[in-house]
């Protein structure tokens, strides 16, 4: 079901620029999703399409990730009809250009810009979409920003082996066996104590005997 107004993807992540765009937007009546992570806005721009026509202004910096030129292409791909158009600011403005020409965008705002500028551009924001070559050489423009919910695609068969070490040691000598601990027996000691009392008692009859002795022998 379409709606007389196309709902608006803003995926800026300049604070400024997304304040006037979103506000500017709200002023005409569009719906509007915000999505400021490049890296999500793919996904988020084909389940706005499944409800209503979608425009999608972009900026060429964008959170995650990607940056504004692959997400425009990632979403060109998905759609070869989505209206893409790109915000940037007057240093940038050939930036932006190139960047428009390779995704394919409708139009360029350029930072500051009122609502007179939104509205003298909707005639060319709704014409026609342009070709977007960039989209042939997109995997030769970013080979290593292909991405899925922000893991990088890599195929296994990309992925070379691990090299095997040389010279590697020799694997050690299997441990020996630890043996339980042995709970030592108490030893008893009653036949050391009765020797000891035997010997000390044998000691003091040998003395007395022996002073008994001395005794009779004084005069």
């Amino acid at each position: 079901m379409t709606t007389e107004l196309p709902s608006a993807l803003v995926v800026v992540n300049e604070r400024n620029a997304h304040r006037r765009i979103t506000d500017l937007l709200r002023r005409r009546g569009h719906t509007i999703e915000d999505q400021p992570n490049g890296d999500r806005a793919v996904d988020t721009y084909v389940k706005m399409r499944r409800e209503s026509p979608t425009v999608v202004f972009l900026s060429l910096d964008v959170a995650g990730p990607l940056n504004g030129h692959l997400v425009g292409l990632e979403i060109r791909e998905s759609d070869p009809n989505a209206r893409l158009v790109y915000i940037c600011s007057r240093i940038r403005r050939s930036m932006a250009e190139d960047v428009a020409y390779s995704a394919g965008a409708v139009a360029i705002l350029q930072v500051p810009f009122t609502m007179s500028d939104i509205e003298g551009a909707w005639e060319q924001i709704m014409g026609p979409v342009p070709e977007a070559p960039g989209l042939a050489d997109l995997d030769e423009l970013y080979p290593d920003l292909r991405t899925i919910d922000g893991d990088e695609v890599v195929s296994v068969e990309e992925i070379a082996p691990l090299p095997i070490p040389e010279n590697l040691p020799p694997p050690p000598e299997p441990l020996m066996p630890i043996n339980p601990v042995q709970t030592k027996k108490k030893k008893r000691r009653w036949p050391k104590f009765l020797l000891l009392i035997t010997l000390v008692g044998g000691i003091g009859v040998v003395a007395y005997f022996q002073q008994d002795f001395i005794m009779q022998l004084l005069p």
